[in-house]
């Protein structure tokens, strides 16, 4: 794979000869879809892992690169369901949450060869990995630069690294050497063969990401599977923010947006996963007050606040209370 890498960061040319150079809002075309990329393809790895711990030799392929999601899902996702049963859920969250700083390693690594400003490059990378920050805060999980790290200081091939991390986190006990062994494997294979294809084709624009929520709530309403779950809160995301402003705005300075944002993910997840459409109602009117409540009872159980915090907070929760009181009477002047 270090041959492979090498031979990826000479200078890219387009077709004419020209040296590659992109707009901002290329750069940022391209962070969004390699973003979306790994969003399609982590449980993919995680499932065609799980099934090399298995007594019989099995040489079908579960990553199944070249069909959509929603295809792959139908063929094997109840599958994947009773796969992962059998697992901790904190080990599969965790090693769901080690697959995708991975795959953003790797990419990172693959595509400095399409940029021929290093400046260009370096910003891709930052807020690639800004992205993967978003998507981690999403699993509740804090950022770990470390983990990009590991791979980029390994001392073996990170496909060897990768997959003896990952077996170590799953907990596989007696085949740990033959599932590490043929995960090393398989990974150069889809590296070196299926990754170019890919890669290539996001630079030239012949793979879009577009995502059709109306399509991606009747799966989610369907199968209930994180996949779509996490497609909805990356959609949805603004939401939080949103509120999240809002409320820091008339809070104490000691008060921090960042973990005002955090809690309010808890309220998101709550709302897509309680929202029935009917009457009309829309999921942004349903979803603000659940992300405005969550934050708020994260705010109260915080240990060590001041009790200027915890009296604003009492407020905030009289004037949700009480639409006509003073608080919300000011807000609403305000924003008209």
């Amino acid at each position: 794979m270090k041959k492979e890498t090498e031979g990826n960061n000479q200078k890219h040319l387009d077709q004419a000869g020209r040296e590659r150079v992109y707009t901002q809002d290329k750069l940022s075309q391209l962070c969004t879809a390699f973003a979306q990329w790994i969003d399609e393809f982590d449980v993919r790895f995680l499932y065609a892992i799980l099934k090399l711990n298995r007594r019989r030799a099995d040489t079908k392929d579960y990553i199944q690169a070249t069909i959509p999601y929603c295809e792959w899902h139908d063929r094997f996702g109840k599958d994947l369901d009773k796969v992962i049963l059998k697992y901790d859920e904190e080990r599969i969250r965790k090693a769901i949450i080690e697959i995708r700083y991975y795959l953003t390693f790797v990419i990172a690594e693959w595509v400095e060869g399409f940029f021929s400003d290093r400046k260009q490059y370096t910003h891709f990378v930052t807020n690639f990995r800004e992205k993967v920050y978003e998507q981690q805060r999403q699993f509740c999980a804090q950022p770990d630069t470390g983990i990009w790290l590991k791979y980029a200081s390994s001392k073996t091939p990170h496909t060897e690294k990768f997959s003896h991390d990952l077996v170590d986190i799953l907990g596989i006990g007696r085949r740990a050497l033959e599932v590490q062994l043929k995960a090393t494997i398989n990974l150069n294979l889809f590296f070196i063969h299926i990754l170019p294809i890919f890669v290539k084709a996001i630079f030239n624009d012949k793979i879009k990401y577009t995502i059709d929520i109306e399509q991606i709530w009747k799966q989610y309403r369907k199968t209930r599977g994180d996949h779509c779950l996490n497609l909805l809160m990356e959609h949805y995301r603004h939401l939080v923010n949103d509120v999240a402003e809002r409320l820091h705005s008339k809070l104490p300075d000691e008060v921090k947006l960042d973990d005002l944002i955090s809690a309010g993910i808890f309220g998101l997840i709550d709302a897509i996963e309680t929202f029935e459409p009917a009457g009309g109602l829309k999921f942004e009117a349903y979803c603000k007050p659940l992300i405005r409540v969550s934050i708020l009872r994260e705010l109260k159980s915080m240990d060590g606040i001041p009790q200027s915090v915890r009296a604003r907070v009492h407020q905030l929760e009289q004037a949700i209370q009480n639409p006509e009181s003073d608080d919300n009477k000011g807000n609403k002047l305000k924003n008209d």
